[in-house]
């Protein structure tokens, strides 16, 4: 199979037609090729490509090369919040929605745990201070999904909210830590407050 923004050690092998067995004119080895079996290769480490039986002679390729090449081809241009301009591929553009991503659940534990330390702190001031910085996260949080939902949507991607949750702990008392919706709309209104 093949896809646009495939990563580019997947996008010279995508699509194309191999021999399982050895090699044959215009036929390459499969497993050589394309490292099927490997965490790296085919149906490996986050790959989403898959395949089929092809018979020379009754099959035809799902992919021509000029489809091939257009997946290779295609870019997106976004404004960053600067004003700079970036051109990415769309295998760029995906790895670049990841960070974002990745810094939204590290925000949002982060959080949750300014959220837990304030309510089982054991003074006044210890409870302000994770308050305090329970908000200026707030703002942080609010800032990043602002540029990842922009950015989104200027390249034209979806934002996929289940890559951004941040999932439940116990403490070491065995009360629940998350960021659920409590702790949420306690981020969204410490946003508003600090602007």
């Amino acid at each position: 199979s093949a896809h646009s923004g495939a990563r580019e050690s997947h996008a010279f092998w995508q699509g194309r037609v191999y021999k399982i067995e050895g090699h044959a004119p215009g036929y390459p080895n499969f497993r050589d090729t394309t490292h099927y079996g490997d965490g790296n290769g085919l149906c490996g480490w986050n790959c989403r490509h898959s395949f089929h039986m092809f018979f020379p002679g009754l099959s035809k390729p799902a992919y021509s090369q000029a489809v091939l090449d257009g997946y290779a081809k295609r870019l997106h241009t976004y404004k960053t919040a600067d004003g700079e301009e970036i051109t990415l591929t769309e295998y760029e553009c995906t790895q670049k929605q990841r960070e974002y991503e990745r810094k939204i659940r590290a925000s949002k534990t982060l959080l949750a745990g300014y959220d837990a330390a304030a309510k089982a702190a054991p003074n006044a001031t210890l409870e302000n201070a994770m308050k305090e910085d329970f908000s200026s996260e707030s703002v942080n949080l609010k800032r990043i999904e602002a540029e990842m939902k922009d950015f989104c949507r200027q390249t034209g991607r979806a934002v996929d909210s289940a890559r951004t949750q941040v999932y439940a702990v116990k403490d070491q008392d065995g009360k629940i830590i998350n960021f659920g919706r409590s702790t949420s709309q306690k981020a969204v209104w410490a946003n508003r407050k600090a602007r």
